[in-house]
């Protein structure tokens, strides 16, 4: 597998967004492969991914785009 020089942000304008959010400045998911959302701390969240045993943490900065998504 070859190294994508490609930066978040041109990932994020090119994948589709009915499937895919930006969680933190460093991470977009398929909302599909999400099993749960939990609160942390400080207003941040955990996802858990379907198939992933670590989840990643959501910024606040980005919280609030998820809920909307999830709705």
């Amino acid at each position: 597998m070859g190294l994508v020089l490609r930066s978040l942000k041109d990932w994020e304008m090119k994948l589709p967004v009915n499937y895919f959010v930006r969680i933190h400045r460093n991470a977009i998911i398929n909302l599909e492969y999400v099993d749960r959302v939990e609160g942390w701390f400080n207003y941040s969240y955990k996802v858990y991914l379907k198939e992933m045993h670590e989840p990643l943490v959501i910024s606040r900065r980005y919280a609030a785009k998820l809920k909307d998504r999830m709705i």
